[in-house]
């Protein structure tokens, strides 16, 4: 019989802070603030804006420094404190070990450095992977930038979100489960 072991604190946070890919911008654009909160965040220096139904501060956070929260010992979104990647809560619900969950980030980190590279030898700018697709598929377009590069991008960028997909982003069907903030 195998027990679960439980992973401590540590190796939840140890985890996070070997990644920040929730915070800068590779897997959202975008993250919601609850109601009321927008006039607070703005103050923390989050670039918020609203669509009619919610607010929402923008990805990549500024408050991120390295794979660090700055805002971590004095207060965050509440999506921040609540989002588990897939991961973290097979790690957590001891499925996985610290080990095999690190492996499987540090795979989807290499596939973002591949992104991070090839838009860089595009010469495409941008502030988050969702911007980076419309600034590369124009690229792709333009003839008087290179293709080539712009399509090796667009490559690199679809098996990085193929990756994230399959092995960090949560199931949406648990996503609903689970009920808001969860």
């Amino acid at each position: 019989m195998n027990a679960r072991q439980e992973p401590s604190p540590d190796a939840s946070s140890r985890l996070c802070l070997s990644c920040g890919m929730c915070c800068d911008g590779s897997l959202f654009a975008r993250g919601r603030i609850e109601p009321g909160e927008r006039q607070h965040w703005e103050a923390q220096g989050l670039d918020c804006f609203g669509d009619g139904e919610a607010d929402f501060f923008l990805q990549s956070c500024p408050c991120l420094d390295g794979t660090s929260c700055t805002l971590f010992g004095s207060g965050r979104p509440a999506i921040c404190g609540s989002f588990r990647c897939e991961p973290l809560r097979r790690m957590e619900a001891g499925d996985t070990s610290l080990e095999a969950a690190q492996a499987t980030i540090r795979q989807a980190l290499d596939l973002k450095a591949q992104v991070v590279a090839a838009a860089r030898s595009a010469g495409v700018r941008y502030r988050n992977f969702l911007h980076l697709k419309d600034e590369l598929a124009r690229a792709f377009i333009d003839p008087s930038l290179d293709s080539e590069a712009s399509g090796k991008a667009l490559i690199a960028l679809a098996l990085f979100h193929e990756f994230t997909e399959a092995q960090i982003l949560p199931d949406e069907a648990e996503e609903q489960r689970a009920g808001p903030g969860a």
